[in-house]
């Protein structure tokens, strides 16, 4: 049964230059922060930094870089004294032991901990939340499932049962749209998300301006992805991690 309790919005901050749907807007200090400013005055629950672009084909960024563009935001944040709750979207443990240290609360990790297999341990000795996507590679339309929607869940399953072993008890989970997924796909999970509910963590949905919005404008795929939230949000789906924080809180605003 859908549970009864507002959606949260998660508000993505990327600081690269070249996200795949910012690029280099946000890559400046100063623009970073005033965007974060932003995303929270616009309503967002949790802020997710990311320092590396995790778009189809894209190139690892290596952890002294990505501590070198996130470390003004999460001063930024510990000066204004913001409280909201920080998720940093990386896959090297490096990065998180260093973010954790300064004031994160959340790893999202898109690989599922399948990238640094010291990720766990790392999250452990901050006891950090964490966000498990699944995740198959960084290409799109090359995977093929036996059962996709078993295959997504066992893989989920397993990974919140490491997690839990290594002693972490703030787990949210991610089906990973677009991850390795072809469009069918990523629209089968968008169908049946509720049946990620019984793994018994917080779910998360991401389809803010994925590529499978089309090869349209930040403003079309920004309306695309209101539509697609519709029904998540009427599901009762946990947390939306979104680009356009105001239109989709106008959204759950009006279906409440």
């Amino acid at each position: 049964a859908p549970q009864m309790h507002t959606t949260k919005l998660a508000g993505i901050l990327n600081v690269t230059p070249d996200s795949f749907s910012d690029g280099g807007l946000y890559f400046k200090p100063d623009d970073a922060k005033k965007h974060l400013v932003a995303l929270i005055e616009d309503g967002a629950d949790m802020i997710d930094i990311g320092a590396e672009s995790t778009r189809p084909f894209f190139e690892a960024v290596d952890a002294k870089e990505q501590i070198t563009r996130l470390k003004p935001v999460l001063d930024f944040i510990e000066e204004q004294n913001i409280k909201i709750p920080i998720s940093i979207d990386t896959r090297s443990s490096e990065v998180a032991d260093f973010v954790l240290n300064n004031g994160a609360d959340f790893i999202n990790d898109v690989s599922g901990f399948d990238f640094d297999s010291r990720m766990p341990d790392i999250a452990a000795k901050y006891n950090a939340g964490v966000i498990i996507q699944h995740s198959r590679g960084n290409t799109e339309d090359k995977n093929t499932y036996d059962n996709l929607v078993d295959d997504v869940y066992k893989s989920l399953n397993e990974k919140i049962d490491l997690a839990r072993e290594k002693g972490l008890g703030k787990i949210i989970i991610d089906p990973g749209i677009g991850f390795g997924k072809t469009k069918r796909d990523n629209f089968i999970l968008l169908d049946r998300f509720q049946e990620f509910y019984s793994l018994n963590c917080p779910v998360m949905i991401g389809v803010s301006r994925k590529s499978l919005l089309g090869n349209v404008s930040n403003d079309l795929k920004d309306s695309l992805s209101a539509a697609l939230a519709c029904p998540l949000i009427k599901g009762g789906v946990d947390y939306l991690r979104v680009h356009n924080v105001k239109l989709h809180k106008n959204l759950i605003n009006l279906l409440e």
